[in-house]
């Protein structure tokens, strides 16, 4: 797996109008090449037809693009669930925004047929070492918990308001 290749790819396929919306969409995203989505998941899909292992292992996270790959990647490759956990593992405590955040989740289809493991897995992320599993809800238009941090699994009690939920 070349992964210098795979860098230069990356800034070959750069456009400055995606470099401009990422960084109006994702503010806190790492540094941006301007890579569009679709040609990322054509590049991830390639990725797993050769060493992903390597990828995932060697592949720094210096940008956007890469974390969106990584993400990508590990979606799209055909392990055992007990194996692909253990890439999901290192790869989520690394996830800063939400659009790698969804990148992830939403090609991470493996889920699907081991459900009761992955929220097993889950379930092992809402409280760790003392941190807790926080949803930051920040996209959604006239949300009440704009901008609020929620815990996972919670729930109004009769007479309580949203905040001392």
């Amino acid at each position: 797996m070349d992964i210098k290749a795979i860098e230069q790819e990356l800034f070959t396929l750069s456009k400055d109008n995606i470099v401009a919306y990422v960084k109006r969409v994702v503010p806190d995203a790492k540094p941006v090449i301007g890579v569009a989505l679709p040609k990322l998941r054509t590049i991830a899909k390639r990725i797993v037809k050769d060493d992903w292992r390597t990828f995932l292992t060697d592949c720094p996270d210096e940008y956007f693009e890469q974390q969106i790959l990584k993400a990508y990647v590990i979606g799209y490759a055909n392990a055992d669930i007990e194996e692909m956990l253990i890439y999901a593992d290192a790869f989520v405590l690394k996830i800063k925004d939400w659009a790698v955040n969804d990148a992830f989740c939403a090609s991470f289809k493996i889920a699907l047929g081991h459900r009761e493991r992955v929220y097993q897995w889950l379930m092992d992320y809402a409280e760790k070492e003392d941190a807790y599993l926080m949803l930051h809800r920040v996209k959604k238009v006239n949300d009440v918990n704009k901008d609020k941090w929620i815990g996972i699994g919670g729930h109004f009690e009769a007479g309580e308001s949203p905040e001392e939920c």
